[in-house]
């Protein structure tokens, strides 16, 4: 089946993830309201401050893929915060505190506001290509399950616990895909192993990264993408970046 003939079961699957994002983001309000309830009682619990700012990190990136502008700029806002309290190493206020219950307040209405979801492209390669995605969010890891194996691409997916390195061995992907989130707060924006021990002879890496991090990929000169992504552009990329590593490689 080509790729445009399988749009009408993208969008049914599309739609069923949203409904899935929508029906999971009382549980994710109720986890930052949780971690915000550690801080008040002891602000210096770090584990509390990490764990409030991976919820904003997911959201950031969901809210965007699923139509929710505010939940985007919501979370991308609580993300940063957090990040600059984790990386100068000083325990949040009071006054932080308090924002983030009203960055909160703001994303329970954030996702009862609804854009129409956003167009797809197809993209295609010669034969079928293989994606190690590096991943620690379900959600983040369906939708893009969903967007390259409609294309067409051959996806298996690691955690960052997961020995990757031995997958890259074994599974031999034309790309890795590396979803930031799935290393975790980092003062310096640079990504987690897959990037620092990647060979110049070894596969293609792209990054998925947050908004605050793009001024870090863009020096240390890692290919990235700010999230949200639209899809049309990640298959683009994906696409381009593999046929660009096909075309250096000896024949």
């Amino acid at each position: 089946m080509k790729g445009r003939e399988r749009v009408p079961d993208w969008e049914e699957a599309l739609q069923t993830l949203r409904d899935q994002f929508l029906r999971g983001a009382p549980e994710r309000f109720g986890r930052i309201e949780t971690a915000l309830g550690r801080l008040e009682n002891d602000c210096s619990d770090t584990d509390a401050l990490c764990s409030l700012r991976a919820e904003f990190h997911a959201l950031s990136g969901l809210g965007g893929t699923y139509g929710f502008p505010q939940v985007t700029r919501l979370g991308t806002e609580g993300e940063t915060q957090c990040d600059g309290r984790l990386t100068a190493g000083s325990r949040p206020s009071a006054a932080d505190i308090a924002a983030w219950k009203l960055l909160l307040d703001g994303l329970r209405a954030g996702v009862g506001r609804e854009t129409p979801d956003r167009a797809v492209e197809s993209q295609t390669l010669s034969a079928a290509p293989r994606v190690l995605l590096v991943s620690n969010d379900r959600e983040e890891e369906a939708f893009l399950r969903l967007v390259l194996e409609s294309a067409g691409y051959d996806l298996r997916t690691v955690s960052p616990a997961d020995r990757w390195e031995r997958e890259t061995n074994t599974f031999s992907p034309d790309l890795i895909l590396i979803a930031s989130s799935a290393a975790g707060p980092r003062p310096n924006g640079l990504p987690d192993s897959p990037v620092r021990a990647h060979r110049p002879d070894g596969p293609p890496i792209l990054v998925l990264a947050g908004e605050d991090e793009h001024a870090g990929y863009v020096a240390a000169g890692v290919d990235h993408l700010v999230k949200p992504v639209p899809p049309g552009l990640l298959l683009f990329r994906v696409a381009s970046r593999i046929e660009r590593a096909r075309a250096k490689s000896p024949s």
